[in-house]
């Protein structure tokens, strides 16, 4: 039999220094079946000729400036494929990375397969690794309390079958920087858990341009983002249980990552605002979210 064709989808917006990379990593798969949609998301800096310079194979959708749920949006509408994957168009994959991943998703256990990350410098420097530790009985409630495990980002480890994707009705347009962790957040919903391989296949590349350093757009897309996830009737009542703990918690991390930033005032502006949510909680979220700082500093 022929295996799926996977459609990779990277979505990208003034991303002409890192794009080539991306496109070599996709090619470079040892996975037989693939086609590549770049989705160019209004750049101005010349990204579209280095897609077509690079890589003849690739697809190049331009459209303007909209976002990159909404540049993932259109990837998925213009793909073929039965599988699904996103790559970010600064990072870049491992050779075995989609062959890894088809083989967990043919088991049938779950839809969508992650895996672990290598996090490098902006020359590919290895500088540290990100690995997923969720509790197998209640993953989503250990994504929304922040305490229970860690996470990795979907939007450069995540294969998805297009019926899945298509249920979930893609990333949605109103996130950015918080657009994976609210697409994993819906998908745990309806899906219960995910196949994860244990082993880094995607590289996370952390420069001065990541979206996930602007901690106010972070901040505004995971307060939309819990409004909407606890707004939900099918949110189990175990959950729905620790909604004060779980915004307290979330406000927690955003202080503490205010606070590393420099930014103070924001920082206490959060913590106070965790303390408004769950008083009796803040202890023991003040030692998970030092735990967290922790973990994110050595890596």
């Amino acid at each position: 039999m022929s295996p799926p064709l996977v459609s990779v989808i990277i979505p990208v917006h003034n991303g002409r220094a890192f794009i080539a990379d991306a496109l070599r990593s996709v090619f470079d798969q040892t996975y037989p079946a693939i086609e590549c949609i770049v989705v160019d998301d209004g750049s101005t800096d010349g990204t579209a000729e280095v897609v077509a310079a690079s890589v003849a194979r690739a697809i190049c959708v331009r459209q303007p400036r909209r976002g990159v749920s909404a540049a993932r949006n259109a990837g998925a509408k213009a793909a073929s494929g039965e599988l699904l994957a996103f790559l970010d168009a600064d990072d870049v994959w491992m050779p075995q990375k989609l062959s890894a991943q088809a083989e967990k998703l043919s088991q049938g256990a779950y839809p969508m397969a992650m895996c672990a990350t290598e996090v490098v410098d902006q020359a590919l420097h290895p500088v540290g690794s990100l690995t997923m530790s969720l509790p197998a009985a209640q993953p989503l409630l250990g994504m929304v309390v922040f305490g229970a495990g860690t996470l990795v980002s979907c939007g450069s480890t995540a294969l998805i079958e297009r019926a899945a994707f298509d249920r979930l009705a893609g990333f949605d347009t109103n996130l950015s920087t918080s657009a994976d962790w609210d697409f994993l957040a819906r998908y745990l919903l309806i899906f219960g858990n995910v196949t994860f391989v244990d082993r880094p296949l995607s590289r996370y590349r952390r420069h001065d341009a990541n979206m996930s350093r602007r901690i106010d757009v972070t901040e505004r897309d995971m307060r939309y983002a819990y409004r909407e996830l606890f707004g939900r009737p099918e949110l189990p009542a175990a959950i729905q249980r620790r909604r004060r703990e779980a915004h307290a918690s979330m406000r927690l991390m955003l202080a503490g990552s205010y606070w590393e930033a420099g930014e103070r005032d924001a920082a206490l502006r959060n913590a106070a605002a965790a303390l408004a949510w769950k008083p009796s909680a803040t202890i023991g979220l003040l030692r998970r979210a030092r735990r967290s700082l922790s973990r994110r500093s050595s890596s």
